[in-house]
């Protein structure tokens, strides 16, 4: 038998439901089941096992990792095998690529990112593997029942957000500087009665001097990330308030301030960094990829509003205090676990986080709030931001919140003890709950 190349087939586990199959080179990747991925890659006779072309199915993993945004690495190898193809036999060839997740088609995306790779972009090539990484630290987090990778996860996503602002860099620069030139023309025009002459001779012998100062100072890595976003064409309020926090919390990270001393229940081995909004690595991963998607002009990852995925953070809660009817808060979106501020994230932010006054936090909710009704279907997104209602000043927000509680209660859709349960963890992040706690004992 005249053997012509090895095949060698790897079969990993994957937690998410797909439906793919690609060809990239050597290689040839689709799913077999629901949750199973199969690469399959044809090798020379005297190549090894395991080190041919090792580093493009790497690249090709990072593809995948990416668009499931689930981390798939050889440590999900469940199977190695080899077969062998023989003179004359013929490779298996795909013709197209597709890859369709949750019922969304992202095969366009993928085409996309296998043009870059086969490209050698290695833009691309760093991004997708770093963010691969840190899919794998909130995984193993997670595994662990822990947070023992997060502060790399967070480390991982903010340095591709900064790897790609450092892109758009010249343009930073000339933006800045043409800004700054135009401010001295018009601060010379409007304020001297100068010849054309002197005021050439003004403005050259300033604008050395203004840009030395101004250049180095507006040159953070928050307004380069700011700057990269109105490129895309998606800067918004919102987006500025999330991007301190996350410049704040990667400083503390980096620099090993600010830690929590609340965080050492619970089995936690380590303390954890006392951050400005809660399930930070999750939320960074989701403006990470974002901003991946923008860069590389993949249309498919964010099609929906980009707002809707937001996370709610202390300076976003404040800003919704602040200016309420910029966010339109209606009970369909507040109801609606998959939206990103609703009645559930609101409760989070206001217990992890805290700094917010209960009245201020009843005011914004208090017209969509009373006119709730509270149903099976939906008492678990609402029952949790009731028991701090409650407490409220606010009269008729504290009468609609005792009753939305004892509406759950007397329909046995909860138990006092899921309240008690609550109220632990109420008392754990320092959140006194008066009539919770009264209600409980009586």
């Amino acid at each position: 038998m005249a053997i012509n190349k090895i095949i060698k087939i790897f079969e990993l586990d994957c937690e998410i439901a797909m439906d793919i199959e690609f060809s990239f080179k050597e290689f040839l990747i689709r799913n077999f089941g629901n949750k199973k991925i199969k690469i399959t890659q044809y090798s020379e006779l005297n190549d090894s096992f395991f080190q041919e072309n090792r580093s493009e199915s790497i690249s090709l993993l990072g593809i995948c990792s990416f668009i499931l945004d689930y981390p798939l690495s050889f440590f999900d190898v469940k199977k190695l095998s080899r077969e062998v193809l023989e003179v004359g036999e013929e490779r298996e060839i795909i013709s197209y690529n597709k890859m369709i997740v949750n019922d969304i088609d992202y095969s366009s995306d993928l085409d996309k990112l296998i043009k870059l790779l086969a490209n050698n972009d290695k833009s691309i090539l760093t991004v997708l593997d770093r963010f691969r990484k840190g899919l794998f630290m909130e995984c193993e987090s997670t595994h662990r029942a822990s947070d023992l990778y997060n502060d790399e996860a967070i480390l991982i996503y903010f340095n591709i957000i900064e790897f790609l602002a450092e892109k758009y860099g010249k343009q930073f620069s000339n933006y800045l500087e043409l800004n700054i030139e135009e401010s001295i023309d018009n601060f010379y025009v409007k304020a001297f009665y100068l010849t054309s002459e002197e005021k050439k001779n003004k403005k050259q012998e300033n604008l050395k001097l203004i840009k030395s100062i101004l250049l180095e100072k507006e040159k953070t890595v928050k307004n380069k990330i700011l700057f990269m976003l109105n490129e895309f064409g998606i800067c918004s309020n919102q987006l500025n308030l999330l991007i301190s926090d996350f410049v704040k919390n990667r400083n503390n990270i980096a620099h090993g301030n600010v830690y929590n001393k609340l965080s050492s229940c619970c089995g936690q081995s380590f303390f954890n960094l006392e951050l400005n909004s809660i399930n930070i690595s999750n939320n960074l991963k989701t403006i990470c990829k974002l901003i991946i998607s923008k860069h590389f002009q993949l249309n498919e990852i964010f099609k929906e509003d980009y707002l809707k995925i937001m996370p709610v953070t202390k300076k976003i809660l404040k800003d919704i205090i602040k200016n309420p009817t910029s966010y339109k808060l209606k009970n369909m979106e507040l109801i609606n676990s998959e939206n990103n501020i609703n009645y559930e994230e609101i409760y989070r932010c206001y217990i992890a986080i805290g700094g917010m006054k209960l009245d201020e936090l009843s005011l914004i909710l208090e017209k969509e709030y009373l006119e709730l009704e509270v149903t099976e279907e939906i008492k678990d997104i609402v029952l949790e931001i009731s028991t701090i209602l409650a407490d409220s000043n606010i009269q008729n927000i504290s009468n609609k919140a005792k009753e939305n509680i004892e509406k759950a209660i007397n329909n046995n859709w909860v138990n006092k003890s899921d309240l008690e349960m609550i109220l632990e963890h109420q008392i754990f992040y320092g959140v006194k709950s008066n009539w919770l706690e009264s209600y409980i004992k009586a």
